[in-house]
C-alpha cells in the first residue's frame, strides 16, 4: 500500500510495502503516501503500533498531488544543499507543513483513538468527506471539502507522528456509500454480514383494491 519513493527521512518500509516504521529517535519525518489511488466509497484500514515517550499521534489525510510533484526526501547518509533541505522539510510534518501547500489535506487523529493495536479505517465519500472508523466503530467526519468530483485522483497521506511508531496496512473493507450514510449501526451490521456470509432476501408484491377516486388508503 505504501509508496517508498516519497517518504519522510525517518521512515523505513517493510513487508513489501504493507508496513511503515519510524525511527524511535525522532517524533517526526514520518510522512508517507499510498502507492495506489484511493477509490471513492472504498474502505481502507491500517493498524497502529505505538511506543516511546513522544506526545501526539497519527495524522491522516489525502493528497491530489502525484508522486512526481511531491517533495522529495534526501538520502539519509548524503549531505544536501540548502534548497534540497528546505524542500525535504515539508515531509517533516503533515500538519502544518504539507497542508500549507495546495493539494494536501490532513488532520491529527485523537490520541485516545490511536492506541497500540487499534484499527483505523477511513473512507472518502462522493460528497467530499472522509469518514473515520475506529475498530469498526464510526467516529464521525475526519475531513470535508475534498475535491472528489473536480480532481478525481487521490492518494492517502499518513504521518507516522509522535507516539505512533508504525502503521500496517490491513485487509480493506468495501462498504457501500448508502450504508455509510445510515450511520454506525448500519456499518456494523454490514461488516458482520460480510464476515458471516449472505442471507436470503424475501420480497412480495402487494395489490391494493378499492373504490375509485379515493385519495387516502390506510393499510393495517
Amino acid at each position: 500500500m505504501f509508496d517508498e519513493r516519497t517518504a519522510g527521512a525517518s521512515i523505513r518500509i517493510e513487508d513489501r510495502g504493507r508496513r511503515v516504521v519510524r525511527d524511535l529517535d525522532s517524533f517526526c519525518n514520518g510522512v508517507v503516501f499510498s502507492r495506489t489511488r484511493l477509490e471513492v466509497g472504498a474502505m481502507y484500514s491500517i493498524e497502529i503500533s505505538t511506543g516511546g515517550d513522544w506526545s501526539g499521534a497519527l495524522r491522516l489525510g489525502v493528497t491530489t498531488v502525484p508522486h512526481s510533484k511531491r517533495p522529495q526526501p534526501p538520502p539519509r547518509s548524503v549531505s544536501v544543499t540548502l534548497s534540497a533541505f528546505v524542500t525535504s522539510c515539508d515531509l517533516r510534518y503533515a500538519c502544518p507543513d504539507l497542508i500549507a501547500r495546495e493539494g494536501y489535506w490532513a488532520r491529527p487523529v485523537k490520541e485516545s483513538f490511536a492506541t497500540h493495536g487499534t484499527r483505523i479505517s477511513f473512507c472518502v465519500c462522493p460528497g467530499g468527506e472522509m469518514r473515520l472508523f475506529v475498530n469498526n466503530h464510526h467516529v464521525g467526519r475526519h475531513l470535508s471539502g475534498l475535491p472528489v468530483i473536480e480532481v478525481g485522483d487521490m492518494w492517502a497521506l499518513v504521518d507516522v507522528y509522535g507516539s505512533t511508531v508504525a502503521v500496517s496496512s490491513v485487509r480493506e473493507e468495501t462498504v457501500p456509500v448508502q450504508v455509510l450514510a445510515r450511520g454506525q449501526e448500519a456499518v456494523q451490521a454490514f461488516l458482520a454480514a460480510q464476515r458471516q456470509g449472505t442471507l436470503p432476501l424475501y420480497s412480495a408484491r402487494v395489490s391494493v383494491v378499492g373504490q375509485e377516486r379515493y385519495d387516502q388508503i390506510i393499510m393495517r
